[in-house]
């Protein structure tokens, strides 16, 4: 997969439409409503399938809670996403420390690595 780099604006970054007591305040009340609804819902519903395929409402909400923690604060942000950035490059070379080069071309199947003979390929 080739990641894209999206084009950058020189636009100063947009303001919020509401002051921050404002903000921490309309968020409490639907952190607050999202919670009574959760503490409502019955196992069945817990275990109901969502519009997001292979998602049940639990691992929803599971979701939600994570980006609730993650956004409280900019040390848990920092080291949510250390966290995840770690655990991709163990899933994607799991066998050896993704410093070397080596271990990329080690993780990658034989049938995308260059010929030997120099001919690009099969």
């Amino acid at each position: 997969m080739t990641a894209t780099e999206l084009p950058r604006s020189d636009a100063p970054p947009r303001r919020s439409g509401f002051e921050r007591d404002q903000a921490m305040r309309l968020a409490a009340d639907e952190y607050a409503r999202c919670a009574d609804l959760m503490a409502r819902l019955d196992p069945q519903q817990w275990s109901a399938p969502t519009v997001n395929t292979g998602w049940n409402v639990r691992d929803t909400a599971g979701h939600m809670l994570g980006m609730m923690q993650m956004m409280s604060s900019l040390a848990q942000l920092i080291g949510q996403m250390s966290t995840s950035m770690r655990e991709a490059r163990k899933a994607t070379y799991p066998s050896r420390s993704t410093s070397s080069p080596r271990c990329k071309y080690d993780a990658t199947p034989a049938s995308r690595r260059p010929s030997s003979s120099g001919d690009g390929g099969s």
